[in-house]
């Protein structure tokens, strides 16, 4: 018997502004997601368009999906949030199989009509933010609204090579990615000038039906990660935490921030096959 994890339920939680240098929150809301196998041998667009509607007919707030783009063969990579006591390269054949995430989510805003729509975590920096920006604007606005964009600067050394793009530095250029994008969604003449990418003036549409833009969480559970969080996202999205874990990287949110934003949580459960 061997067992298999799944990414599940996102939870949103929305915490009183009054909650500055607070050490707990306040659970306003609780807003169920849905992670579906865009990955492995449960994905095809039966179970996917299938999974989605009975997600939406039992009143769940969104579906999720996961991002890789290719399976690199002989990785030394290791999972970051590998919770064994000798982390090592996993086997990466479960991800041979992959559905592209925006491309599955634009599939999925037709089977449906009122969940959200959601990626975690979209690898920003090994992809042209030009077309990450397009591509995520196009989908909000064909699915009225609905994305939702939590970003990550990604793990997979090996993927990243295989789409020629620098693994070093990923962080500094996730954040001028993400400028790249507010830039275009905010409509008009946009341009951008900076050590990892430079836009010339342009112009572009449409714009997404979520102004100023979709809401971005950033994930993962590093301290860069909350700094990020707290400069430049609309929300966390923490990744495998136990609730003692859980509370101590809130907290440390935050203070970083002048009110608690939002908080998501990604747990795996195990499964048995």
């Amino acid at each position: 018997m061997s067992s298999t994890s799944v990414a599940t339920t996102p939870i949103l939680r929305r915490a009183a502004p009054r909650l500055q240098g607070a050490t707990s929150a306040i659970i306003a809301t609780v807003r169920i997601g849905v992670a579906l196998p865009n990955y492995g041998p449960l994905a095809s667009p039966d179970v996917l368009g299938r999974l989605a509607a009975l997600a939406e007919a039992r009143g769940a707030d969104g579906v999720w999906v996961s991002d890789h783009l290719v399976a690199p063969v002989g990785s030394r990579s290791v999972y970051p949030y590998d919770r064994r006591p000798d982390p090592r390269p996993g086997q990466l054949g479960i991800i041979e199989e992959f559905y592209e995430a925006l491309v599955t989510l634009a599939f999925l805003a037709g089977q449906t009509r009122r969940v959200r729509l959601g990626v975690s975590a979209y690898v920003l920096p090994c992809r042209n933010p030009v077309v990450t920006a397009k591509q995520v604007a196009t989908l909000d606005a064909l699915s009225g609204g609905r994305v939702v964009l939590a970003i990550g600067v990604g793990w997979l050394r090996e993927e990243f090579a295989a789409l020629d793009a620098p693994f070093a530095g990923r962080g500094q250029r996730t954040d001028e990615y993400l400028a790249v994008c507010r830039a275009l969604w905010a409509g008009g003449t946009a341009s951008h000038a900076g050590p990892s990418y430079r836009l010339p003036p342009v112009r572009t549409g449409p714009r997404p039906a979520q102004r100023p833009h979709p809401p971005i969480w950033v994930a993962g559970n590093s301290d860069a990660a909350l700094a990020r969080a707290a400069r430049h996202g609309d929300g966390w999205h923490g990744i495998d935490l136990a609730p003692d874990e859980l509370t101590a990287r809130v907290t440390r949110l935050t203070r970083r921030l002048p009110a608690v934003l939002k908080f998501v949580f990604v747990r795996s459960i195990a499964m048995s096959t």
